[in-house]
């Protein structure tokens, strides 16, 4: 897989699959694909590496694929699922919502792989 952007490496303890979005334990620093949807995200993990790797790289910056968890559309801000995918953010009228990122694609199909945006942002749902 090409990369766009600037990438960190990252501890791991479990197998990470590419292009899901990558949560950094503030606690240990290890990192792991997000299990919470809405969680503060760093980037989008750029390989499948098994945890015997020791580190896994994250992209952060740019423009980079990513598997999404539902339809997207062009430029929608794009959270966290709670399988590390990406969705378009919602939640209840004054909700905040941390984002990864914007779509830089349109996809209509849960597994779809679409670009985004790296760019994290918190959002409030009107």
């Amino acid at each position: 897989m090409s990369q766009y952007g600037l990438t960190l490496n990252a501890p791991i303890t479990t197998n990470i699959s590419a292009m899901l979005a990558a949560y950094e334990d503030p606690a240990t620093g290890v990192a792991s694909v997000a299990a919470v949807a809405g969680a503060k995200c760093l980037g989008l993990f750029v390989d499948d590496t098994l945890a015997s790797a020791g580190e896994a790289a994250i992209q952060v910056e740019r423009v980079a694929p990513a598997v999404g968890g539902g339809a997207w559309a062009f430029n929608d801000s794009l959270a966290t699922d709670n399988q590390g995918r990406l969705v378009t953010a919602a939640g209840a009228s004054g909700a905040k919502v941390w984002c990864l990122g914007f779509a830089r694609s349109v996809i209509t199909t849960d597994g779809d792989i679409g670009d985004v945006l790296i760019h994290a942002h918190e959002i409030t749902i009107p």
